[in-house]
């Protein structure tokens, strides 16, 4: 019986390695370990460890995206080997009777010669249409193949641990929520209110809540990225709003201001929801919000979040958000199993 083959992935091993010697085996008093003497004076665990942090928190991103996208060929693989079991034949067997040859006709290949020919300068005709038939060719059979995972995760029962190991820790931190608690989809979005594709997204996040209204859970968590000067005061601003009860509309008012989210535009926006302004201005000198906004980084930092909008699915990392729907969808279909 034949069997479909991952290769082993060098910096996975890599990386797992780089984490073992830069978390070694901790004893209660590791951070004051004293790593190096200069003329005397130490150097502790606890000082390498602040400055290397950012490197760290790089690497422990990168682990865990090796970590998900190899379960994912894993998961995709065996589904694979399962499918062909079935039939009785080899994963290679199986693949050609299901990616069979999908012929391009010549016409396509004339229309699609004639759109794209300053792509093949100095190319002879011929040659130039050889290379646009296989590559015609060799788009039908990767979507051919994409198709057919699809169907197989479809009718499959695929329960991710990692998902929903993601997934808990990412429920378990409070935060502002929409939908009722028994909701068997949980959609956790880390966005950045000054960045624009997190604006766009908006309505993608709209449309999935009217159309599974009641049926999911919306959890919001605080990404303000560092090179968006305002989003920070405008993260601790929301988490303000919040304290008043009036997160949701307030969180609305900031993605749909056109301007520059300064300090006067925040409150304005404030009293013009109905919060109460004294209590906002003060808030949002409060350290308490701002360690707010910041427990939120940390934990999607911790996720693996480097970048807006990202959202998590019951624990599945969806950052195209245009694909939130569609992870939403399958989701349902495993939402028993994976929850």
């Amino acid at each position: 019986m034949g069997r479909a083959s991952v290769p082993s992935n060098p910096a996975l091993t890599l990386l797992c390695g780089a984490a073992l010697l830069l978390f070694p085996a901790r004893s209660q008093d590791s951070h004051d370990q004293i790593l190096a003497l200069v003329n005397g004076e130490p150097i502790t665990q606890k000082r390498l460890n602040e400055e290397i942090r950012p490197q760290l928190a790089q690497l422990e991103q990168q682990i865990l995206r090796l970590r998900e996208s190899m379960l994912v060929r894993l998961i995709d693989n065996l589904l694979l080997e399962q499918a062909a079991r079935r039939e009785n034949l080899t994963v290679e067997e199986f693949l050609a009777r299901r990616l069979q040859f999908a012929a391009v006709s010549d016409e396509e290949v004339e229309a699609a010669w004639l759109r794209s020919r300053e792509r093949f300068p100095g190319a002879l005709a011929a040659e130039a249409k050889y290379r646009i038939r296989r590559n015609l060719e060799d788009q039908r059979r990767a979507e051919a193949f994409r198709r057919l995972l699809e169907d197989l995760r479809r009718q499959s029962t695929i329960v991710n641990y990692l998902n929903r190991q993601a997934a808990g820790e990412l429920a378990a931190d409070p935060g502002p929520r929409l939908g009722p608690a028994e909701a068997a989809v949980e959609v956790v979005e880390f966005a950045d209110f000054e960045c624009p594709f997190c604006r766009k997204a908006q309505a993608v996040v709209r449309r999935a809540l009217a159309r599974w209204e009641g049926r999911i859970r919306h959890v919001f968590r605080h990404f303000p990225l560092p090179n968006h000067p305002h989003a920070f005061p405008a993260a601790v601003a929301a988490a303000c709003a919040e304290r008043q009860g009036r997160f949701w509309e307030y969180r609305q008012a900031l993605f749909e201001y056109d301007g520059p989210l300064s300090d006067a535009a925040l409150l304005s926006l404030a009293e013009a929801r109905g919060l109460s302004g004294a209590e906002f201005a003060a808030c949002l000198k409060d350290p308490a919000a701002a360690e707010r906004v910041r427990r939120d980084i940390k934990l999607g930092r911790k996720a693996g979040v480097s970048g807006t909008p990202t959202f998590f699915v019951n624990g599945r990392r969806v950052s195209d958000f245009t694909q939130l729907e569609a992870a939403i969808e399958e989701a349902f279909r495993h939402g028993q199993a994976s929850r």
